[in-house]
């Protein structure tokens, strides 16, 4: 691989995600600059220079990328983001490890499932629709239950679980409250364990980083989110080997040959049934969770990649058992959050993402974008993974300004119950 000429870069989106790439890229001497439509967005502060425009808006990237001189488009854990890296860097000449046709078929839901029909990848059962009544007609040839996801959606927002016919029409107007406009694709709900698998290509070798299971937040009967997920997923060997079989089959069927991406699936007996895929770094700081279960540095790799650094994807193995614990709050405002660093010097977290600010609004649902809080815990048995968990669970108290504890206890095992602290 030979080394490119890169002076300066610039950073699409300024979140925790894109956070990490100003201190990789200024280590091998590349001006990183960043590009978000927020006026101080976390990464602000590490960045050459802040262009306060929407990363959406793939000609004001463009103008930027033009006036700025750069020689690189980067950005990482970023669905809405993937066409326009692909489309301007094409445009101005510049390097990207995956080309437009591979991004559009990577983010249109209608190109994806024609992508995993070509290749023979197991998917659920689906169709393309526009309108309720055709809701209505074609989820009785399919047979409930059922799921209803926009073509154009990014991440899961839109996507709703319709379990029979009574729930069809609320379901479709949660899902047009999200995404008002556009196609949408209705496809059999497939039960089972649900994984995440990350992976990078290196010259057409795909090596797969991990197999996360995605554990669900209970009592949510159309809705979707995480309650925590478990590396490595506890997998019978066949369903393994049928994972990663496909990992190996997606890179050619979409034509990425260097780079990271992901997909999810259901698994169901050894049978294995792909949702969805990204050609991206997966999201909600992912890199860091690899990185700590495995002792591989994603988003290093993917910039020394992008620069033509060298690139080494040593045999990857789980340390022990790894778990992300996402933590929701009944309504309330946050007042006080305790019992971080205690349960960091207690060794029961071996690290927090950053939580919602003092102050804030909670307990507004059960989405990702309701917890309070997330943190990673190991164990080198599941045993131990457990207790760990309870602990650092038992340890935490997001406190409203009258001292009540707003933590969901309801929504972890009866052992998390909260020590004798207010």
């Amino acid at each position: 691989m030979r080394k490119r000429q890169v002076k300066r870069a610039l950073v699409l989106g300024g979140g925790q995600d894109q956070v990490p790439l100003f201190s990789l890229l200024e280590a091998h001497g590349v001006e990183a600059m960043l590009l978000d439509y927020l006026e101080d967005p976390p990464a602000r502060a590490l960045a050459a220079r802040h262009f306060q425009e929407s990363t959406l808006d793939r000609e004001a990237v463009l103008r930027v990328a033009r006036e700025a001189e750069v020689d690189l488009l980067i950005s990482a854990g970023n669905d809405l983001v993937v066409t326009t890296l692909a489309s301007v860097s094409e445009e101005l000449g510049l390097y990207h490890n995956i080309s437009l046709d591979t991004a559009i078929k990577a983010t249109d839901k209608h190109r994806m499932k024609a992508c995993f029909q070509q290749a023979g990848i197991p998917m659920p059962q689906g169709v393309e629709l526009n309108t309720l009544d055709q809701a209505r007609q074609r989820a009785i040839e399919l047979g409930y239950p059922l799921v209803a996801k926009p073509v154009k959606g990014t991440s899961s927002k839109g996507v709703v679980r319709i379990p029979d016919a009574f729930a069809l029409d609320h379901a479709w107007s949660q899902l047009r409250s999200a995404v008002p406009e556009g196609p949408v694709v209705l496809e059999q709900f497939i039960s089972g364990a649900e994984v995440s698998v990350d992976a990078f290509v290196l010259e057409g070798q795909v090596h797969v980083l991990g197999i996360t299971q995605l554990n669900q937040v209970p009592g949510l009967p159309q809705g979707f989110s995480f309650l925590s997920t478990l590396m490595p997923a506890p997998l019978p060997d066949a369903a393994r080997d049928r994972v990663l079989s496909i990992a190996a089959a997606l890179a050619p069927a979409f034509g990425i040959t260097n780079g990271p991406f992901f997909f999810q699936a259901m698994v169901q007996g050894d049978a294995v049934y792909v949702l969805e895929m990204g050609a991206r770094t997966a999201g909600g700081a992912k890199y860091r969770f690899i990185q700590a279960a495995t002792g591989f540095d994603l988003l290093a790799a993917y910039v020394d990649l992008l620069l033509g650094s060298p690139v080494v994807v040593p045999p990857i193995e789980p340390r022990g058992f790894n778990a992300m614990t996402h933590v929701y709050a009944h309504p309330g405002t946050m007042a006080e959050l305790i019992g971080t660093e205690e349960a960091l010097v207690a060794g029961h977290v071996r690290y927090f993402l950053p939580p919602k600010p003092v102050g804030s609004g909670v307990g507004q649902g059960l989405a990702a974008r309701d917890r309070v809080l997330s943190f990673m815990a190991q164990g080198e048995t599941m045993s131990a993974l457990q207790q760990h968990i309870e602990a650092a669970l038992a340890t935490l108290h997001v406190l409203d300004p009258m001292g009540r504890d707003l933590i969901r206890r309801d929504l972890y095992p009866p052992a998390t119950k909260p020590d004798d602290r207010p």
